[in-house]
């Protein structure tokens, strides 16, 4: 079972996919309030969505994510020094990249591990020369998006190919 945003992708046995719409919708309605269920936002179900294709057993990244972190990237790497949280908001996107392609996870991490290493959250710091490479690394990996279109599953489940 898997939930991303208001996504649950689960085996449909008997009426189990029904029930967890409902479910969802539910604690939706209870979290926000039933005034703010708009029903336009709620896709029917598909065996391939924009971010799943069961047939084929791929996720892709989106283009608009890739292109939002090459923007967040390049905004960290322009200035000379940014406070720490301006660079954790820049940065989000970077984690979802680092999730669909492994090799980025050691980068990704040595990023956080710099971004930790400040003191108060408004503090300002320039870009250390290693976390800079990182994300110089991590845009040039980026510009290959096409690479991102078709990502097994079993990547992120760690399951044999079929």
């Amino acid at each position: 079972m898997w939930c991303d945003d208001h996504t649950w992708v689960k085996q449909d046995t008997g009426s189990r996919c029904m029930e967890a719409n409902f479910v969802l919708r539910r604690a939706m309605a209870t979290v926000l309030g039933p005034q703010e269920l708009c029903e336009d936002k709620f896709t029917t179900w598909s065996t391939r969505t924009k971010l799943l294709d069961t047939v084929s057993g791929t996720v892709p990244v989106s283009v608009e994510k890739i292109v939002k972190a090459q923007a967040r990237i390049g905004s960290v790497l322009t200035p000379k020094a940014c406070s720490e949280s301006t660079r954790s908001k820049r940065l989000a996107s970077l984690r979802y990249v680092s999730t669909c392609f492994p090799a980025a996870r050691a980068f990704y991490r040595n990023v956080q591990v710099f971004s930790s290493s400040f003191s108060t959250p408004h503090e300002r710091r320039f870009v250390a020369s290693d976390a800079r490479d990182d994300l110089e690394w991590f845009a040039g990996v980026l510009t290959f998006e096409h690479r991102f279109n078709a990502i097994p599953v079993e990547q992120f489940a760690n399951i044999q190919p079929t």
